[in-house]
C-alpha cells in the first residue's frame, strides 16, 4: 500500500496518526502484502485436498428421561410457578 492510499484511508476513517505511527503502519502493511504475495505462489495438487467429515452426531428425537416438571416446587393446574427474576 502506498503512502497516498494509506493517508486516504485514514481520512475516510477519520483517524489521526503521528508521522511515526504512519511509518510503522506502512512497514507492517508492506510485510503483510509481501506475505500475501508469497501465499499466492503456493501450488496445490488434488492429492493435497483434505476430506472433511461431519464430526457432529446424527440428529434424532429422544424422550426425556425424567419428568422435567418435578424440579418446580409450586404447581397449579397445568402451570408452573417460578421465582421472579427482577
Amino acid at each position: 500500500m502506498d503512502r497516498e492510499s494509506f493517508l486516504h484511508v485514514l481520512q475516510i476513517a477519520r483517524l489521526r496518526l503521528t508521522e511515526e505511527e504512519i511509518e510503522e503502519f506502512l512497514k507492517q502493511f508492506e510485510e503483510i502484502f509481501s506475505l500475501m504475495e508469497r501465499v499466492k505462489t503456493i501450488e496445490f495438487s488434488e492429492s493435497d485436498e483434505e476430506v472433511v467429515e461431519n464430526p457432529l452426531r446424527e440428529d434424532r428425537a429422544e424422550k426425556p428421561g425424567e419428568d422435567v416438571t418435578s424440579v418446580f416446587p409450586v404447581k397449579k393446574d397445568r402451570y408452573l410457578e417460578v421465582p421472579k427474576n427482577l
